[in-house]
Parts: C-alpha cells; sequence; structure tokens
C-alpha cells in the first residue's frame, strides 16, 4: 500500500470513530432512569435565569410602588396648596377686619 491509501485509511478511521464518539456522548446523556444529566453551565444557566426573573420581577414591583407613590406626593402637594392657599385668605381677611375694627384695649 502506499503512503497516500495508508493517510486516507487512517483519517477515514479516525474520522469515523470521532463520529461515534461524539454521537455515543450525545445520545448517552441520559441516565438509565431516563433522567437528563444536567452539567454544571446548564445548571449555572439555571439559576442565572431565576435569578434574573426574579430580579425582573423585583423591579417591576418597585416600579409600580414608585408610581403610586408619586401620585400620592401629587395629591398631598395639591392639598396642601389649598391649605395654604385658604390660610392666605384667612389671613387677609383677618388683617381687613383688625383694620375696620376701633382700636380696643384688651
Amino acid at each position: 500500500m502506499s503512503d497516500a491509501v495508508l493517510v486516507a485509511i487512517i483519517t477515514a478511521a479516525a474520522t469515523g470513530f470521532g463520529s461515534a464518539g461524539l454521537w455515543a456522548f450525545l445520545t448517552t446523556r441520559r441516565t438509565s432512569s431516563g433522567q437528563v444529566v444536567t452539567t454544571p453551565a446548564e445548571i449555572l444557566w439555571q439559576q442565572m435565569q431565576q435569578l434574573l426573573t426574579s430580579t425582573q420581577a423585583r423591579a417591576d414591583k418597585a416600579e409600580e410602588q414608585r408610581d403610586r407613590l408619586i401620585e400620592q406626593r401629587d395629591k398631598l402637594l395639591e392639598g396642601y396648596t389649598a391649605i395654604s392657599s385658604t390660610l392666605a385668605s384667612i389671613n387677609l381677611s383677618l388683617q381687613r377686619l383688625l383694620e375696620l375694627a376701633p382700636n380696643q384695649d384688651h
């Protein structure tokens, strides 16, 4: 046999064994009980996904709470403005009454 034929046979055999090994790896990821074997990378990925989901849920809840607080603040500011305006009117009215009233010593 020539060297080229020998190299071709060895290459074909190595490719065949490599393919068979890859196929065996991919098909034997299941254990005999039928459960999928999880790698540390898959576990880490799942934990990261769970963390991302819970973080997003907390962020959404915090945003809703912020929006409610802003609405409450706006309502309080409206009330304070109305109270301040009313007190200013009362003060002005009292000053006019005092100016109109005769000067009496109590």
